[in-house]
Parts: structure tokens; sequence; C-alpha cells
């Protein structure tokens, strides 16, 4: 399983776009690692977790060809997580010409759906597109993606008022959790997890070194979650992971929180890291 991180920052980027408290100055002189779009991965070349903003700009800076991308599936609605108004430049004859303009398949909740379908209108006076096959996803369904890879949509402590998730992704004998936008895990997520040997775990991380006891997390809480995922048999020696995630607020250039994870072996994200398992 090739694993493809995208953008890591939260919702405002990293340097926030109007911001000029430290962190964002600091990232701005120096460049680098320390710029963060906003997030999203692709596994095995095809199948795309979430739909940034920054979608266009991140695949000129990765040389990502969005064009092999088959299908896209959707934490939730947030805006920095799902951009319908990218995805409609994808019309074939229009806007795109594709070797292969099967229609992408599509996968969220009703509250993706919702935002989508006011896209369309917006763009296309109509409610109905045909490049695009919009299938709802369902807690702890299982989905073959394009790229052959497995995902199970897990119930996420997060936008409580729609069905948000995060992804427990298969693969032959390799397990990926990609936990972005959570809290600590809903009860129901834990008893799914439960005695499922993960090879890499990516936890959100967007309060930085800063504790957060809400719908994200920071550092100290990522330390729970692994105690938690090692209790209950998810994690041994083998298991890696990384935190992702990351917004301003969390007070800490990529260099501090390298120093801050180093010790647990721990691996802080960047735009365009490759994980091979």
């Amino acid at each position: 399983m090739k694993i493809q991180y995208l953008g890591t920052a939260a919702a405002e980027g990293i340097p926030a776009i109007f911001c000029e408290c430290e962190t964002c100055k600091i990232a701005r002189n120096r460049g680098g690692r320390n710029l963060r779009g906003r997030s999203g991965c692709v596994i095995n070349d095809t199948t795309l977790i979430d739909f940034p903003p920054d979608i266009y700009s991140l695949s000129l800076r990765l040389n990502l060809n969005l064009a092999a991308i088959k299908d896209v599936f959707i934490t939730h609605s947030h805006s920095d997580h799902f951009t319908p108004t990218e995805l409609l430049l994808r019309m074939p004859g229009c806007y795109a010409t594709l070797k292969d303009d099967t229609p992408l398949k599509l996968y969220g909740n009703e509250e993706t759906k919702k935002v989508l379908k006011e896209a369309v209108i917006g763009e296309f006076k109509k409610e109905e597109i045909d490049f695009i096959e919009f299938h709802l996803l369902e807690y702890y369904k299982t989905i073959k993606s394009e790229s052959g890879v497995f995902l199970t949509h897990l119930p996420a402590n997060h936008k409580l008022d729609e069905k948000s998730g995060i992804f427990f992704v298969e693969e032959k004998e390799k397990r990926f959790l990609y936990a972005h936008d959570t809290g600590w895990f809903l009860e129901e997520t834990w008893e799914y997890l439960k005695g499922k040997e993960l090879s890499l775990v990516s936890l959100d991380c967007t309060h930085g070194k800063n504790r957060d006891d809400g719908t994200h997390m920071g550092f100290p809480n990522i330390l729970e979650v692994i105690e938690k995922l090692k209790e209950i048999g998810c994690m041994t020696e083998k298991t890696g992971v990384i935190i992702n995630h990351f917004s301003h607020y969390g007070q800490a250039t990529y260099e501090e929180l390298c120093e801050l994870a180093e010790p647990y072996g721990i691996i802080v994200s960047y735009d365009g890291m490759i994980i091979q398992l």
C-alpha cells in the first residue's frame, strides 16, 4: 500500500492566510516542511481521501496526476475537506481531456451529497451530472476502491450534526487507520477496532503540543490514544504512528513537532510525504 499525504494542515493552512502569529511568521520565513496545505491523502495513486481547496496547487507542488484518481472518499463536509467546485472541473470535453472518462466515484455522507448538489446547481443550473457518480457512505460498510484497497467508514468524534467519519483501510495483510478530524474516539469506534492489529495509524494533532478535549486532539491526547490502541490489541512494536492535520494555534513548527515526537518514535507528517506499507 502506497500512501501519500497531500496537505497536512487544518482549515486555515499554515501559514494561515490572514494570520500574523509567531508560528505563521516562522512558516513564511522558513518555508519547506513548515508550509502546509489543507489535508487529504492518496492511496495507491488512484484513491483519494478528501478533496481539499488546495488540491490544484498541491497537485502541482507534488506532481500528482489527478486524472488518475478513480474514486474519492470524503470524511465530512467541512470545506477544508471537501471543495466540490474544483471537483466539477473534471467535466470531460469541457474542462478536461481524459484518456479514461469513466465517471468518478464519490463517496460521502448526506451532507456531502447536499454540498455537491448545491455546487452542481450553481455551476450548471441543473441537479444531475454524468461524470461524477455519488455513493452514500454507511458506517461499518466496507467498500472496495478502484485501487484495490478496502475502506470502512467509522464514526468520528467531530461535526456531530452529520455522519462524519474516519477510515479503516485494508490491503491484504496491511491495515491503516486514517483518523482525521476527530477527538477521542467514540465508544462504538473503539469497539469496532478492538483486536484489529494495525500496520499504521495516522492521528489528528490539530492542537499541536497543546491538549484538546473537544472534536480534535493535540499531542497529549495522542499519547493517550496510543495507550488505548495498545490496550485493545490494535498496536504492537511494529505499528507505525503518524501525527497530522496541524493548526497554527498548536504553536509548534515542523522542527518543534519532530523534537516532541521523536522520543516516542512518532512521525510528523509534511505535505507530499510518502509511506510504503
